[in-house]
């Protein structure tokens, strides 16, 4: 990527910036922390930040920078398994039904039915029948989010199916899958790419959500989600236990949508054209 954009836009900048520190933080999170995210401490409970407590204890005398660090990772775990899963299927769902014409009205039929639903509102009905855990959410989650991917690739499947060289592979007798995974696939990578940013900032709010209305992983496990619902109860009283979770959740969703941005203005010849001639 050319850094001159970035320079250009500081907000997008920071949020790389952003995306970056926190993805050091999830993976030297035991060398970070202070304390155990799970250590009870109550006689400690309800601690202001300060030393040694940073950003403070919740109701049962835990260290809330502890738990918020190991909140990034739970939530980047999270996240990163709903964009593999709603994006391989999504792709494949999508590829399929347009370049196979007899199965379009199917699969792009079932899609629209999905859609029509609510992201959060789905998830909500697939985490009751699946059950809570790590495993089940990211299932239930991104098959909301497959949906928006299998309709982009499909469009842009009808479009490359009728392009001259899909016509050549097809008359030299290259089998239709091997055309798919060798020459549609890889020549959408970009939006691909870019649908894959978005798919993440906007899977965290889900997932975090979910938590927060008891329905996604268990409540001991360190999670953003989890520490909102725990610490409502708490507003007037601890208003820490919300802001400091609260805002990693802003700020994660806002620079992953800043980097979405940036990638679309430099993956897009269109765009790209416009923004280097202003």
């Amino acid at each position: 990527m050319n850094l001159r954009i970035l320079y250009k836009r500081k907000i997008a900048l920071a949020g790389f910036i952003f995306i970056a520190l926190l993805l050091i933080v999830a993976a030297c999170a035991p060398l970070i922390v202070p304390f155990s995210p799970l250590d009870l401490n109550p006689a400690d409970k309800l601690k202001a930040p300060g030393v040694p407590y940073l950003f403070g204890t919740d109701n049962f005398g835990r260290d809330i920078f502890s738990r918020v660090v190991y909140g990034a990772r739970t939530s980047l775990i999270g996240g990163t398994g709903v964009v593999l899963f709603a994006t391989i299927l999504g792709v494949l769902m999508g590829a399929m039904a347009g370049y196979f014409r007899r199965i379009e009205p199917w699969l792009m039929r079932l899609t629209d039915v999905m859609m029509a639903f609510p992201p959060l509102l789905l998830a909500l009905v697939l985490v009751s029948i699946l059950g809570r855990g790590m495993l089940n959410v990211v299932i239930a989650v991104g098959i909301t989010y497959l949906t928006r991917t299998a309709r982009v690739v499909y469009a842009l499947t009808l479009k490359i199916r009728e392009e001259p060289y899909i016509e050549a592979a097809t008359a030299s007798g290259v089998r239709e899958s091997m055309i798919i995974l060798r020459h549609v696939i890889p020549n959408m990578l970009s939006p691909i790419i870019v649908q894959a940013t978005f798919t993440f900032a906007f899977s965290l709010l889900d997932l975090a959500a979910l938590d927060f209305l008891g329905l996604g992983i268990p409540p001991a496990v360190p999670s953003w989600g989890n520490m909102l619902s725990e610490g409502r109860i708490y507003l007037t009283r601890a208003p820490w236990l919300l802001i400091f979770p609260g805002a990693c959740i802003v700020l994660t969703v806002l620079s992953f949508n800043l980097a979405g941005d940036v990638l679309r203005d430099r993956l897009d010849p269109q765009l790209r054209r416009n923004i280097e001639g202003v």
